[in-house]
């Protein structure tokens, strides 16, 4: 059980402060040890044991601001990962703490990092009734690590069980399984080349191709859309002749002059890609350089 004392600090008028208690600290600092804690940085050795040193040092300090005793430390160095930055790329921080209020030594570590402290500050200062044995954070921070590590832990089995440890194996064992299912979708397969060869003998396109992330029915189901646009709209498919039709992730013509259609649209919104224009040849719009609408 946590626990909360009562220290008199250097304020004017003799005020009484508070600590924050032990949970109070490991809340605060969570997002902190978040960012810095060794384990983040097992590919850098030189980071990791920097962090190490320095979470020891600062853990120390902490507990003998709670004892009440005084202690000096030098400034403690510490590399934080940075945001929407490539891998390996880190900011270092280094934070001088001195004196003997948790409270500031918290918020102090918190805004070199860049963290909110609006928790802490949402802590009222004024002191309980009664007063209450030393906290232990030393506790706290060992609970706070034996839970990260077991996290960590977790992780890395499950990694390592979706790791494919021997890739002649791993296609040994799941190739029966990959040509059951190639062989249930030769149906849909065939409808698929049968709709692109109708495509591509009745209005003359050269070329269909489509994404292979794309599950074969979607497929069908897109060049099935597309010959019932053809038929209700037959004026304007003659843009298409010689040319070539993708099937994606966007709707649209390119600069090379494919026309590309996002199978979840439905046919009006094909027909709003700017190759549909009617009554205007297919060169003129392509000279235009019409990109990607979608």
């Amino acid at each position: 059980m946590y626990t909360r004392m009562k220290i008199r600090c250097g304020c004017a008028s003799g005020i009484l402060c508070r600590f924050l208690s032990s949970a109070e600290i490991s809340t605060a600092l969570r997002p902190f040890y978040f960012s810095v804690h060794p384990d983040l940085f097992g590919k850098y050795p030189e980071q990791r044991s920097t962090n190490e040193n320095s979470l020891q040092q600062l853990s120390a300090f902490i507990e003998a601001q709670q004892s009440r005793r005084r202690m000096s430390i030098p400034p403690l160095s510490f590399y934080i990962r940075q945001r929407d930055m490539p891998d390996g790329n880190f900011k270092l921080v280094k934070i001088h703490l001195n004196g003997n209020d948790v409270r500031e030594t918290v918020v102090k570590v918190l805004n070199a990092c860049d963290i909110s402290t609006s928790y802490v500050d949402k802590i009222p200062t004024t002191p309980p009734k009664t007063e209450f044995s030393k906290p232990d954070f030393a506790k706290a921070y060992q609970q706070y690590t034996d839970d990260f590590e077991k996290a960590t832990r977790m992780k890395r089995d499950i990694e390592k069980k979706k790791a494919i440890d021997n890739i002649v194996d791993w296609i040994y064992e799941n190739s029966a399984i990959a040509r059951d299912k190639y062989e249930a979708t030769h149906a849909t397969r065939d409808q698929v080349q049968s709709l692109i060869d109708h495509l591509r003998n009745t209005y003359g396109i050269k070329e269909v191709k489509y994404d292979s992330g794309w599950n074969i029915s979607h497929i069908r189901g897109a060049l099935q859309s597309l010959v019932s646009l053809a038929t209700q709209h037959s004026k304007v498919m003659g843009n298409l002749e010689g040319r070539t039709i993708a099937l994606g992730q966007f709707t649209g013509v390119s600069l090379d002059g494919d026309v590309f259609l996002n199978i979840i649209d439905v046919r009006n919104e094909w027909l709003s890609g700017g190759w549909a224009v009617d009554g205007v040849s297919y060169r003129t719009v392509h000279h235009s350089i019409i990109v990607p609408c979608r």
